[in-house]
Order: C-alpha cells, then sequence, then structure tokens
C-alpha cells in the first residue's frame, strides 16, 4: 500500500479520487472537507500502475489550469459573462460570476478597444450571478463587451462577446443636430453625454427624455406614455433614475432602472396623505420644476402649495395663492421634513402678480454646511435654507436678489439699480464654496438681459 499526502488547495475538481486495484476494483468520488487548504492524505494500493500515472497528470493539469498549491486567492479561474436582450432596445443585461469576490464592471464598445464602461458594482464570488446592466449604445448598433472582475490580488478579464441594440420605438424622438466651429476651437471639446428635456406641446406623440451622444445619437430614453411627459428627471447613484411623470390629474414620482422597468413610485394624492398623517400643516398640489437626490440617500422634492387670502391689496375678494413648499422624503419616501413658503415670506410681494406667488423652479444642496437653496422664479430671488441635513429650523439665512440681502456696488458705490439683478432665472448652480463666500452661476431671464451671471454672496 502506498500512502502519499498531497498539499495542494485547487478550486476545482473540489473532489479526491480514489483508485483501487482489487480485482473488482470501482471508481469512487468522495468530496473534501469544508477547508480547500487543509491537506489531503490519500491511500492507495499500487496494483496499476497506469491508473497511478493517469493520477498524477490529472493532478499535474489541476495544477496548470487553476493555480493549485501557493498561497493565492483565486487562480487564474477568468470570469464568466453572458449577455442578454432587455424590454429596452438600447440596454443590455450582462450576468457576471466570479470565482473570487470583489468588484466588477463592464466595457464595451464598437470594437475590441472598447473605450466605455459601466461602473463598478460589488461582486460576491463562488460564482454567483451578479446582474449588470449596460446602457450608452446607439440604436441598431453592434458592441463588443467584456467584464473585468478586481480581487484582492489580481483583475481578470472575460472573454469577448458582442451584442447588437435594437431599433429605436415608432414613436419619434426629439430631431436634434450638432453643429461645430470650423475651423475648431484650439480647445477641446468637452467628453460626456447630453440630457434633453423636451415638456413643450406637440401635434404628435413625442418622446422627450433622452440621453444622446455628443453626435446627437439617442443612446438612452424614457417613454412615460401618452399624454404624459417627464420633468425633470436625475440619474442616482445606484444607476437608476428618477422622474417627476405629469399626467393629466396627477404627478408621479417614479424610480426606474436603466431597462425602463419601475422600481417604486409615489403620486402626489400618497404624499398628501403620508403628509396628513405625519401632522404637516400642509397639503401639496402637485410634484414639480425639480427633485434633489442627497448623499445620505433622502429625496428633497419641491411641490406646490395653496392658501386662500382674503382683500390683499388688489386683489379685493378671496384669493387662492399659489405657494411652494420643500419636503424631505427618507429613503423609503416618507416625509420627515418640509418647508412652507407661506410660513416665511411676505405674500404681498410679488413682482408677477398673483395666484403665482413664488413659482419656484430649482433647488440647490449646499455641502459646507448641509443646507438647500431655493430659486424663486416670480420673487426673482435665491433664497437659502436653514434646512441643516435636516435638523434645521427653517429660518431664511439669506435672500440673494433686488431687495434682498445683499448689496451691489457699481463703480465702487452702492447701488440699488434693479437692472443689476438677476431676474425671472432659472438654474442656479454652485460652482464653489469657501467659508461664507458662495459662487453661483445663475440664468437670467430678465426681460432686459438674458444671460448666464456668475454671484458671489458672503
Amino acid at each position: 500500500m502506498l500512502a502519499i499526502f498531497f498539499p495542494f488547495r485547487c478550486m476545482i475538481p473540489r473532489l479526491v479520487y480514489f483508485l483501487d486495484g482489487e480485482p473488482a476494483a470501482k471508481t469512487r468520488w468522495l468530496a473534501l472537507g469544508k477547508t480547500q487548504s487543509q491537506g489531503v492524505l490519500t491511500e492507495m494500493k499500487l496494483l496499476a500502475l497506469p491508473r497511478l500515472i493517469s493520477y498524477f497528470l490529472l493532478m499535474a493539469f489541476c495544477s496548470l489550469t487553476v493555480a493549485c498549491g501557493g498561497g493565492g486567492m483565486s487562480g487564474t479561474l477568468l470570469p464568466v459573462m453572458a449577455i442578454a436582450a432587455t424590454q429596452h432596445p438600447l440596454v443590455a443585461q450582462v450576468s457576471v460570476s466570479s470565482a473570487c469576490a470583489g468588484q466588477a464592471m463592464v466595457e464595451f464598445g464598437p470594437d475590441t478597444s472598447y473605450g466605455r464602461t459601466t461602473a463598478w458594482y460589488p461582486i460576491s464570488g463562488s460564482y454567483q450571478k451578479l446582474v449588470i446592466l449596460v446602457a450608452g449604445m446607439k440604436a441598431s448598433t453592434p458592441y463588443h463587451m467584456r467584464t473585468q472582475v478586481q480581487c484582492v490580488d489580481a483583475t481578470l478579464s472575460s472573454a469577448d462577446a458582442t451584442f447588437t441594440t435594437g431599433p429605436l420605438p415608432p414613436t419619434p424622438l426629439p430631431a436634434l443636430r450638432v453643429t461645430r466651429p470650423s475651423p475648431s476651437t484650439s480647445s477641446p471639446e468637452n467628453p460626456g453625454i447630453e440630457q434633453i428635456d423636451v415638456i413643450a406641446g406637440s401635434p404628435t406623440p413625442l418622446i422627450g427624455t433622452v440621453f444622446t451622444d455628443r453626435d446627437a445619437n439617442p443612446i438612452w430614453y424614457y417613454d412615460s406614455g401618452p399624454g404624459t411627459y417627464a420633468y425633470p428627471y436625475k440619474l442616482l447613484s445606484n444607476g437608476h433614475i428618477l422622474l417627476n411623470i405629469f399626467e393629466p390629474e396627477n404627478t408621479v414620482l417614479r424610480e426606474v432602472d436603466l431597462a425602463g422597468n419601475t422600481i417604486r413610485e409615489m403620486d402626489i394624492y400618497t404624499l398628501q396623505k403620508k403628509l396628513q398623517n405625519a401632522g404637516f400643516g400642509f397639503l401639496p398640489g402637485g410634484f414639480h420644476h425639480d427633485i434633489l437626490p442627497l448623499p445620505n440617500g433622502h429625496l428633497i422634492a419641491l411641490v406646490d402649495c395653496s392658501k386662500s387670502f382674503t382683500d390683499l391689496p388688489g386683489y379685493p375678494g378671496t384669493i387662492a395663492v399659489q405657494g411652494d413648499a420643500i419636503v424631505d422624503l427618507d429613503p423609503d419616501w416618507n416625509p420627515v421634513w418640509a418647508w412652507n413658503s407661506f410660513d416665511y415670506l411676505d405674500v404681498n410681494r410679488h413682482l408677477n402678480g398673483l395666484p403665482d406667488w413664488t413659482h419656484s423652479n430649482a433647488l440647490v444642496y449646499s455641502p459646507d454646511d448641509g443646507n438647500i437653496l431655493i430659486s424663486m422664479r416670480h420673487q426673482s430671488w435665491i433664497l437659502k435654507i436653514d434646512y441643516n441635513n435636516g435638523a434645521g429650523t427653517g429660518r431664511v439665512l439669506w435672500r440673494l436678489g433686488y431687495q434682498g440681502d445683499f448689496a451691489l456696488t457699481q463703480s465702487g458705490a452702492p447701488t440699488d439699480d434693479p437692472s443689476l439683478w438677476f431676474s425671472f432665472q432659472h438654474f442656479p448652480s454652485l460652482i464653489s464654496q469657501s467659508g461664507p463666500q458662495t459662487t453661483l452661476a445663475i440664468w437670467d431671464n430678465g426681460a432686459v438681459v438674458r444671460l448666464i451671471r456668475m454671484v458671489r454672496c458672503a
């Protein structure tokens, strides 16, 4: 009898092969114990030399193909990738399996140089399947794909595979055209993609929610259905899309994945009930203009609300004035904090008449202090609200704009000239923050000038 000790650590096959040379020999398989790193003591009777040689060849093959032995974590086992179509013609579903745990992503492009990648996603290892949705491809076009898996001590790539996208839908998308200077400028063109949101009325149905490449080719779109449109829509950190859907008698907050599957949604009537049950003192009329995803998983929703007044100056009788409110939704979309314009502003200040009093159109998060900026078009103001990451009082910290809390100077002298201020603005963007100083870019929709202004306030 020959006793042999094999200090091997094989990933496959996870079995020890016993050769029994007795006259009535049978081939038997026995699974290893829980710990692959422990040695395996095998006894075999050396009665058939060819079988013993075959055994050693088998173990040598194992060491070459799966890196038996040593302290390696996963050897050279490559990740496995499978590609399938989804209900969205421009989106592929890639299933990734890996022997090792780590993170995985998908490379894709028109040839094997790829050029684009998805985000990285955690992968569990042990060949548990991870599904990655791949978007960003033109219609009716073949693409090459492969997956990469980063493990503790190695980066492994799958074999290349191809996927051909489907055609665009019969419902038309916006007609877009890109022009470039000729000759081209010395500065390079910015990379990236374009986010298009068309909400203007059209005599025929139109899908207005679309991402394009730099040449205006659609690479993703969402059809919200006949008689509806999405405004706005935001890309979430998990790769999903958050949309505010306008329906004839409703507004709906909806989260979808890249394949267009609805993950969850909440209409304005559900939010009304939640606010009532939580004891908030107003009812929202609808989601509108902006949704603000926060780093902690909360959403800040902009909603309108109304309040009736009697015999306001210039408005005899009773009038329902429309203002705005901010609602903080936790990760389960339950309201946990709210701010109402009627509690903090003077209803008699209206630059565009009543009943559309405030007409807010944008929300901006201030990461330095956890507060919120709100753009009020019909006040020609940008307000900073004491939100303090959900612990704030709601107090208006400052008002930026004409008759607000900041003074302008011209040629070194103070001035109260309203034409020097922005008015009826859109799209404030936070450029930088340094201590008490904040720099914003603002689209000025004033009747006299329409331009982007850089505003610093402190």
